[in-house]
């Protein structure tokens, strides 16, 4: 079922149509509002003046930066379940 997630961005109503559970938005919503909030606040220390495409572009390369991350995280993680699950096959062979 379709929901609406509203989230307030620079001072502005965004409104998003979401097919998942409101709760899991929210806190999707949630967390890139604290990047944005974090970066905005970090990136005006350095430039007063810098805008709001510019910390948008920061906060989606860091997001996307993250979630490579993760996926390389989680295939070494299953290579190493696969490995593990061929050399316990390999040891219950031999015994067997």
């Amino acid at each position: 079922m379709e929901q609406i997630l509203t989230i307030e961005l620079f001072g502005q109503s965004y409104k998003f149509k979401t097919k998942i559970d409101k709760q899991d938005a929210k806190q999707v919503a949630d967390l890139l509002l604290e990047h944005v909030h974090r970066t905005e606040k970090q990136q005006s220390v350095k430039s007063p003046q810098i805008n709001k495409l510019a910390i948008m572009i920061i906060v989606a390369l860091n997001i996307a930066n993250k979630n490579v991350e993760i996926q390389k995280e989680n295939l070494d993680l299953l290579n190493n379940i696969s490995k593990g699950y061929k050399k316990l096959i390999s040891d219950l062979d031999s015994v067997l």
